[in-house]
């Protein structure tokens, strides 16, 4: 607040000046507000756009993009993979459909190729499963299996320290708990979205037949 250091000013004329830089402040920090929940609005609305779409550093075959797009939207779980993807500017991810693998024990499988200057490039080949659900259980799988990338854990030693939940296979490649169930917990978010929309339209279809 400001205060006049003349006192020769009359006291209603004090008062009226304090009146005045009080309204001016209000009316000040007033329009300052509006515009902070303004420009809030704005970047969260942005925020949720850009959330809404496959991170720039993941290069998807056409044909799977679509699914992709309906992981994000359905799936906590993949979103939550998909902005700390999104927040590694040095991982690079190429997502190909190949009709088979020579790792018999698996329907996908992440190369992984790092460089000395930090980027990490991770080629992921999936097998074209029978069922949008699988998709969903394999792409949460290895975009986990990325993540565990993105934090730099050295699956060659854990996998030979007890209890670290990770597994090395005969032919040397790994496998971890956590990708498991990661890729669960998006099937399972996926699929009981799709249930609930189609729950919903069901209701909705036979409200209009009354």
């Amino acid at each position: 607040m400001k205060r006049s250091t003349n006192h020769w000013i009359s006291r209603a004329l004090f008062v009226a000046f304090i009146f005045a830089s009080m309204t001016s402040t209000a009316f000040s920090s007033s329009f300052a507000l509006e515009q902070n929940v303004e420009d809030l609005k704005a970047r969260a609305n942005a925020s949720a756009i850009h959330e809404s779409d496959l991170p720039s550093n993941v290069f998807a075959a056409e044909m799977i993009r679509p699914l992709l797009s309906e992981l994000i939207e359905r799936s906590v779980t993949f979103r939550r993979q998909c902005s700390k993807v999104r927040n590694a500017p040095l991982l690079h991810i190429a997502i190909e459909l190949v009709p088979s693998l020579a790792y018999d024990h698996c329907l996908a499988v992440s190369l992984v190729t790092r460089y000395a200057y930090g980027r990490i490039d991770i080629r992921m080949l999936i097998t074209v499963p029978r069922a949008p659900s699988s998709y969903a259980e394999i792409i949460g799988h290895e975009f986990e299996h990325a993540l565990e990338q993105i934090e730099g854990l050295d699956l060659r030693t854990l996998a030979s320290t007890s209890g670290s939940c990770v597994y090395r296979h005969a032919d040397g490649s790994f496998e971890t708990k956590r990708a498991h169930e990661a890729g669960l917990a998006v099937a399972r978010e996926f699929e009981l979205f799709r249930n609930s929309s189609h729950g919903a339209g069901a209701a909705n279809s036979a409200d209009g037949q009354k």
